[in-house]
This record gives C-alpha cells, sequence and structure tokens, in this order.
C-alpha cells in the first residue's frame, strides 16, 4: 500500500534549506504483474528564504514479477524513460 503525504517538511531544513518535496503516483501496473510509477518534486529555501522547486525531479518505481521485486530510480530523465527502464527491468525479473 502506498500512502500519499503532501508537503511533508525536511528534516534539518534549517540547516540544509531542504523544503517539502512532493510525490504523485503517476500510474499502476507500469510493467510486471504489480507496478507503481512515482514522480517526486523536491523544493527548497533559497537565500530570500522563497520556497523554490528543485529542478532534479525524479521517478521512483516499484516492479513485482512473482516473488521477486525491483526498486528503481530515474532521475533527470522523463517519465516514458522511467516506463521503459521499469519494462526492461520486469522483463529480466
Amino acid at each position: 500500500m502506498v500512502a500519499f503525504c503532501t508537503g511533508r517538511g525536511a528534516w534539518n531544513a534549517e540547516v540544509t534549506g531542504a523544503g517539502p518535496t512532493r510525490q504523485t503516483i503517476i500510474r499502476a501496473d507500469v510493467a510486471g504483474e504489480e507496478s507503481i510509477l512515482l514522480r517526486t518534486e523536491p523544493s527548497f529555501y533559497d537565500e530570500n528564504n522563497k520556497l523554490t522547486p528543485n529542478p532534479h525531479v525524479s521517478y521512483p518505481v516499484v516492479v513485482r514479477v512473482g516473488d521477486r521485486v525491483a526498486t528503481i530510480f530515474v532521475r533527470d530523465r522523463d517519465e516514458s524513460f522511467a516506463r521503459t527502464v521499469a519494462e526492461r527491468a520486469a522483463d529480466r525479473l
């Protein structure tokens, strides 16, 4: 089960400047018997303490085939690339 958490603050944000991270379920059943594709959008506080989106969007994917599970983390690529990698992982499981 995947739960959605909106705008959870980052640990140690006062020191690191890290802001909330937004995770969105893009699609279920991308590949294999069970799978889920997420979009992770981090943010940070700039020097003026303004919340700013981080340009590094990532796509975590979890794929299951039988009793085997693959966890994939795609960063700085698009959603279609993440789906392709998930399909290839499912084929290899």
